[in-house]
């Protein structure tokens, strides 16, 4: 447990574009769609700039043994960033995140629990670096977070605590010059240790699934708004590992108090 809380100290979050899809449980196929505003928080003289990223979010998904990615609700959440860009490519930031995930059961008929969704308040942080070749930019990025569950009511929920480490690649193709239109492709995986309730124990730090998506993202420069349409698969466990398959959107307003850069 000490090594788990050393990395959550050492590695401060990454941050990116596209808000990719949160994990929604056992399911065939997903939805989401979010919106986000990434705000600048900076003096125009200075070389080191504070940005501000606020996203919330609704996922939905499909019963077990069907296909309908908007059946039943899956997840809300709400996030806030702050990232700390140092020269033209390192970023180095720190969040914190709300969540509410909805159980339901993994047998027939696939009723909701009786506890029927959970709390989770996290915190992240990590760093990212981009590497610019011509048209492509690579981001690896590694981001480390720790969470804390909760019953509907704020009591203790069965799995109390989860340290997850994530470890991404990011790869950005611009289309035109412009850069207005981009094609991008992420890896990502993802480690971690959880805490029962009633347990003083950690589970050993595992591989626990991984993430490879696709996105095509356009920006529309006068509105200063980022459009992104993607597919995630998400690969569960490491034998025999279960597949899900999220649809994506998200809409990011860039910069909407422009007031604050002077």
């Amino acid at each position: 447990m000490k090594q788990l809380i050393l990395l959550i100290l050492i590695f401060p979050i990454y941050t990116y574009a596209q808000i990719t899809p949160s994990g929604v449980g056992v399911t065939q196929s997903a939805a989401w769609i979010a919106i986000g505003i990434h705000q600048k928080i900076y003096k125009k003289e200075q070389e080191t700039k504070w940005t501000s990223e606020s996203v919330i979010a609704l996922g939905r998904m499909s019963y077990p043994n069907k296909t309908n990615s908007f059946k039943r609700p899956s997840i809300f959440t709400i996030r806030q960033d702050f990232k700390y860009s140092i020269g033209s490519q390192l970023n180095i930031s720190i969040g914190v995140n709300y969540y509410t995930k909805y159980n339901y059961e993994s047998t027939y008929p696939y009723h909701q629990k009786a506890v029927p969704f959970k709390h989770e308040i996290k915190t992240s942080s990590g760093i990212a670096y981009d590497i610019p070749i011509h048209f492509l930019t690579i981001t690896p990025s590694l981001k480390q977070e720790f969470g804390q569950y909760f019953n509907p009511d704020f009591s203790y929920y069965t799995e109390q605590f989860r340290a997850r480490t994530r470890a991404r690649v990011k790869l950005k193709f611009n289309l035109t010059k412009d850069k207005k239109h981009a094609v991008i492709l992420i890896s990502e995986q993802l480690f971690s240790s959880t805490k029962q309730f009633i347990s003083t124990k950690w589970s050993p730090f595992l591989y626990k699934d991984s993430r490879f998506s696709i996105y095509y993202s356009h920006t529309f420069t006068k509105q200063s708004i980022q459009l992104d349409i993607g597919y995630m698969h998400h690969l569960v466990g490491y034998y025999k590992p279960s597949s899900i398959h999220h649809f994506a959107i998200d809409i990011i307003w860039k910069n909407p108090f422009k007031s604050n850069l002077r």
